[in-house]
């Protein structure tokens, strides 16, 4: 292993001092940034969201509260109402799939679908390991050149505005060096997975929902342990950096709040999927 590495920075010497420079300044970052920074006070629409939900839940918790809610809140209330029903049906759904795989393998064979990798012969771990460090030495080049923005024009964006930027600026870099090396090796961007299977493109919509109804019961479960082992030991996980975000920029940047929806719920789920199912599975 050790000889593949030598030859492979003899082959490719620039990715050495690529990969010397990240480590450097990783280690500069982390040495001499790692002074005890004084804990930032919530901002006021965070704490007043958190002193919301505490509300909301004081008062769901009391006996007749949801029909004093659906009084006040027809709309709202139904909604909920649809919602929960939705997704006792689809947790009921899923375990009735899971029985008849059980008990009826045969019944899911319809469902089997083409899962023969794309020709990936050509593609090296140096391939991944190319992507990886050049995504590093970009997210210290990029936060580097936001910052630098921030501070000769602190008008133009706020902190929530400079990381969903600089979140959207990775992701493409990332699938754009993903697809060079893919087509440096000789492959096409649909060998990522980005192709129809000759089965049908409904059908394969039709797959993917019965597999994640499947999953759903076993997914429950986990959140329910999670949430138990969590209220047991008082632990409260801290908030997802896009939930601050649709909370503090709902009035002052609605604009962030589109982008970050689309983030959470679009591009970071679609580069994801492209980046480890499509580029490191096959390579692995």
């Amino acid at each position: 292993m050790l000889r593949s590495i030598r030859l492979f920075f003899e082959k490719e010497p620039k990715y050495f001092w690529i990969s010397l420079a990240v480590m450097v300044l990783y280690g500069g970052l982390f040495f001499f940034s790692h002074s005890p920074k004084p804990a930032s006070a919530a901002s006021k629409d965070i704490a007043h969201f958190r002193d919301a939900a505490e509300k909301w839940n004081k008062d769901m918790n009391r006996a007749g509260a949801f029909a004093d809610f659906a009084k006040r809140e027809p709309v709202g209330a139904s909604l909920f109402a649809a919602m929960t029903l939705f997704f006792i049906a689809a947790l009921m759904t899923g375990g009735v799939l899971d029985a008849l795989f059980v008990w009826k393998p045969a019944f899911f064979r319809k469902f089997q679908t083409d899962l023969s990798p794309p020709p990936t012969q050509a593609w090296s771990f140096s391939m991944l390991f190319k992507v990886v460090i050049l995504f590093m030495l970009a997210g210290i080049v990029v936060s580097f050149l936001m910052g630098l923005m921030s501070a000769l024009f602190p008008t133009w964006g706020s902190e929530n505005c400079y990381m969903i930027f600089h979140t959207l600026i990775l992701n493409a870099l990332c699938v754009y060096w993903v697809v060079h090396f893919v087509k440096r090796s000789g492959g096409a961007w649909q060998d990522l997975g980005l192709r129809i299977p000759g089965t049908g493109f409904f059908r394969e919509i039709g797959v993917g929902f019965v597999g994640y109804l499947r999953v759903l019961p076993f997914f429950a479960g986990m959140i329910a342990v999670l949430l138990a082992f969590a209220s047991f030991f008082h632990y409260e996980p801290p908030a997802h950096p896009l939930v601050n975000v649709l909370i503090e920029e709902e009035k002052r940047a609605p604009y962030l709040m589109v982008l970050s929806v689309l983030l959470g719920t679009v591009v970071g789920p679609l580069i994801e999927e492209i980046f480890f199912r499509g580029f490191c599975y096959p390579i692995f």
